[in-house]
């Protein structure tokens, strides 16, 4: 009862004894600050972003996508990993090549006058034969695939035409005649043949390799290194990942063979650093 009547008189007798109370907005005011300001992760303006939180692998993806014909003249998309390209004709493949191995600069033909064989539409990427080799110029990491459309025109006894992944001018893998494998290492003057998985590939090609149509040619590097070749269909080449290069161009290198490479794609793993070197090349 005592604490009761305290209390009344407390509040009868305040304004007296000077005791403050808040007005209505003074109240407002200290609920305003008192209450704990809670992000709404609303977006930040970009005039406020810091440019050093731009990831630079994101960064260096558009600038591959931007300048992909500064990488390659062929028809070409990039997902931010694999770089596939598509070349048909010589204006595609022409200027992506470089000359690789002995033979004369005349045994490569990128306008030949007359082309057996040439395909339905009558296009081609490049005409070869006797001896000779070509380098394309995109690098790529680990994984690639190729795809070839090749019409022989004549075979002689002991000739090769050999598709390679992985290369440098020194060191190489890939396949003849898309069945049998072959590897070139690093300071070793000899490329090795190794047998193919059916036996009558391994019997001399100028008695089996077709000519009177385009075959087929197919050859993957996976994942762990394992190269695979086909040719029609027909797998015909299976090793494990071997001593040869990891990384590299594609390419080609023929002897005692004439032909003509109507069609080819490319899917492989980009050598981003090699893209970051060109583009930065070309843009200087």
């Amino acid at each position: 009862m005592i604490t009761v009547l305290a209390v009344i008189a407390l509040m009868i007798f305040a304004p007296e004894a000077g005791l403050q109370i808040p007005s209505a907005s003074a109240r407002d005011r200290v609920t305003e600050l008192s209450t704990p300001q809670i992000s709404t992760g609303a977006a930040v303006d970009d005039e406020d972003e810091d440019e050093d939180e731009v990831d630079p692998e994101a960064k260096l993806t558009d600038e591959i996508r931007m300048n992909i014909s500064k990488l390659t003249s062929g028809q070409a998309y990039y997902d931010g990993r694999l770089l596939n390209i598509h070349y048909d004709s010589p204006a595609e493949f022409e200027p992506d090549h470089e000359r690789f191995g002995a033979g004369e600069p005349e045994n490569l033909e990128f306008r030949p006058p007359h082309v057996r064989g040439k395909g339905k539409d009558g296009i081609f990427c490049f005409a070869g034969h006797t001896r000779g080799g070509l380098l394309l110029a995109p690098r790529f990491i680990g994984p690639v695939t190729v795809e070839v459309v090749v019409q022989y025109q004549w075979v002689d006894r002991g000739s090769h035409f050999m598709t390679l992944v992985q290369a440098s001018p020194d060191a190489f893998r890939g396949s003849d005649f898309g069945t049998r494998p072959i590897e070139k290492l690093e300071n070793k003057k000899k490329i090795r043949f190794l047998p193919s998985k059916s036996e009558g590939y391994n019997k001399e090609p100028s008695g089996w390799v077709e000519r009177k149509g385009p075959t087929e040619q197919k050859l993957e590097v996976a994942e762990d290194g394992k190269l695979t070749a086909k040719y029609n269909g027909d797998l015909a080449v299976e090793l494990e990942k071997g001593k040869g290069p990891g990384n590299g161009r594609v390419g080609f290198l023929w002897d005692g063979v004439k032909f003509v490479v109507i069609e080819m794609k490319i899917t492989g793993v980009l050598d981003r650093e090699w893209a970051r070197t060109k583009i930065g090349k070309t843009t200087e």
